[in-house]
């Protein structure tokens, strides 16, 4: 759960950073006053300029593989996890005390959380 915590974080923090630089550039700009994440990203590119737009482009790729990278690690920490432990299951149910198993209680975890879930927003940002 440090290790989830802990990512979902980073990315607050990074995809936070990014926006501010975003509309701190737009910011003069009558569009920018409510603007849609795509709105922001248009009129960025279109008053920065190629080089501004690529740093951006390159500081969200960035963020997005850090976010892919954590979510496939924690699942796969989880999945190695629960192929050590000693769960018995019964008619789909747990039945030892002793051992537990993390796909059904963390995994949703890491599914919802933010650095899981804001991908496909990123992804749709870079791809404009």
């Amino acid at each position: 759960r440090n290790s989830l915590r802990a990512s979902s974080d980073d990315y607050v923090r990074s995809t936070t950073q990014m926006w501010h630089r975003i509309f701190r550039a737009v910011a003069c700009h009558p569009e920018s006053r409510g603007a849609t994440q795509d709105i922001a990203i248009r009129l960025y590119v279109s008053l920065m300029g190629t080089h501004d737009a690529r740093e951006l482009l390159r500081f969200m790729k960035s963020i997005l593989s850090v976010a892919v990278m954590n979510s496939e690690a924690l699942r796969k920490l989880v999945k190695k996890f629960d192929k050590s432990s000693k769960v018995r299951c019964i008619d789909g149910e747990s039945v030892d005390d002793d051992s537990f198993a993390l796909s059904s209680t963390l995994l949703p975890e890491v599914y919802s959380s933010i650095f899981t879930t804001g991908q496909a927003s990123l992804r749709t940002c870079i791809d404009q």
